[in-house]
């Protein structure tokens, strides 16, 4: 099955979707990604029947919704700017202040199977995801999981929640564990005598995560 067939299965599986199944789905969905959330929080407002997070986090979270700036790039703006339609059906920020500096990024999908994300096709995110070193969480529903091929431009996410599973990233999760092993002995280290040399060490730290999820995950 050609991917823009796969896509189309997928976007007809959860558009089948009872509205009283879909309500219970993504309840669970919602109190399995609760747990990740901190800081600034790039979402998307949903579009096709797509899982919807966002009616329940846009109360509580300070999110940021991405706006297409051209044919290949988006960004992310405060979700309490004043919103506009934009292009494909979608909701967007009018874009006065770009938030560069995100914590979490829930990312939208059509399909999904291990931790790879299939699209609309257009690339967006995968060209954004490829930069950012946010936790990124793909969310979806069961019935959207699907075999395609991966290509080298596919961003791997760190997990993907559906309703029954949270699907991780292997090497990414090796690399906190290995990250939060090895920072005891860090601040023990004599060494480490200020802020500053404690901060070049988070720093270096968080190198290591970057070069765990962009080296081994993608």
């Amino acid at each position: 099955m050609a991917a823009l067939d796969k896509r189309k299965e997928c976007i007809q599986r959860r558009s089948l979707l009872s509205n009283s199944k879909r309500l219970l789905k993504e309840k669970a969905i919602t109190n399995c990604v609760l747990p990740f959330l901190k800081g600034k929080i790039g979402t998307y407002i949903p579009i096709r029947n797509e899982v919807d997070v966002y009616s329940n986090f846009k109360e509580e979270f300070d999110l940021y919704i991405p706006k297409m700036l051209d044919d290949t790039t988006i960004a992310f703006y405060s979700d309490k700017e004043e919103k506009i339609n934009g292009p494909f059906s979608t909701i967007e920020p009018i874009g006065i202040c770009e938030e560069k500096d995100l914590n979490v990024i829930l990312v939208p999908v059509v399909g999904f199977f291990d931790t790879y994300r299939l699209g609309y096709g257009k690339g967006y995110y995968d060209r954004y995801l490829k930069d950012s070193s946010a936790l990124k969480i793909g969310i979806a529903f069961d019935v959207q999981e699907i075999k395609f091929d991966v290509k080298p431009t596919d961003v791997k996410l760190d997990m993907i929640i559906t309703e029954s599973r949270i699907l991780r990233c292997k090497y990414y999760f090796m690399g906190i564990v290995i990250l939060g092993a090895m920072m005891p002995r860090m601040l023990q280290d004599k060494r480490i005598v200020s802020h500053r040399s404690l901060n070049k060490s988070l720093v270096n730290m968080k190198s290591l995560r970057k070069a765990y999820v962009e080296g081994l995950c993608v």
